[in-house]
């Protein structure tokens, strides 16, 4: 079994009077479907919500529409406050960009956006530009604090662009009064990342790069094996395209 469910509703959903809709429109999909870059919602959430187990991953699809071109998109997560003084602090909330991947196509060199795959990215604190007409999806990820009390928790999704009116969305996550079980089977992933480069830091190298950089290509590397680790991956097989590793 997986190590999580997701758990999605819409609440009140209604349509906006075309004299009411603002620069920036949010709308909402089932997580792992995906939409294009130019999809258009046809109504807004009243709210965001989730149900997770203590010490579970859950995540809910946010996506923004432009309709004219914005600087500075920024989505962020509030604080969630819960039952008797409870509380999900913002950090255990994180923010991913999900982008098109970039596949050659059959019949022409260019390359394309295609609805599959998709790389779903930290949005971190830099800001994003968005294209009038085109639509931005986000992933908004909570991992529940193993010790916190089950109940109601509710806060804001607060989605801001330069020179735009900042717009806010509800989001409440229910915390079930159980654990999920550990794992009894072995879950594993075979990803691939670039170890070869590792090659161009030996000092013996005509290529070597500064130490910074190699420092911050292994930082990633760890990050990315860390975040697969707390997502319930408890087997990893890292491997390079040039059979190289580190």
């Amino acid at each position: 079994m997986p190590r999580f469910v997701l758990v999605l509703c819409l609440l009140g959903s209604g349509l906006l009077a075309a004299e009411d809709q603002d620069d920036l429109r949010l709308f909402t999909c089932p997580l792992f479907e995906s939409l294009p870059p130019t999809g258009a919602p046809e109504a807004e959430p009243a709210a965001l919500r989730l149900a997770a187990a203590p010490d579970e991953f859950e995540s809910v699809a946010l996506s923004v529409r432009a309709s004219r071109p914005l600087l500075g998109l920024k989505v962020a997560c509030m604080e969630l406050k819960g039952p008797a003084g409870a509380a999900i602090p913002q950090e255990r909330l994180r923010v991913f960009r999900v982008l098109p991947a970039k596949v050659k196509s059959d019949k022409k060199e260019q390359h394309e956006e295609r609805r599959v795959p998709e790389w779903v990215v930290p949005a971190g604190a830099a800001t994003q530009a968005l294209d009038a007409g085109r639509s931005a999806c986000f992933w908004i990820s909570v991992h529940v604090p193993e010790h916190a009390a089950p109940g109601r928790y509710a806060g804001e999704v607060l989605v801001e662009a330069r020179d735009a009116r900042a717009r806010r969305v509800g989001f409440e996550l229910e915390v079930r009064s159980f654990k999920l079980a550990a794992p009894s089977v072995t879950f594993a992933m075979l990803y691939t990342y670039e170890f070869r480069y590792l090659e161009r830091y030996d000092p013996a190298s005509p290529k070597r790069r500064p130490e910074a950089e190699r420092a911050a290509f292994v930082a990633r590397g760890q990050a990315i094996v860390r975040d697969m680790a707390e997502h319930g991956m408890n087997a990893i097989f890292p491997h390079s395209g040039m059979g190289a590793a580190s």
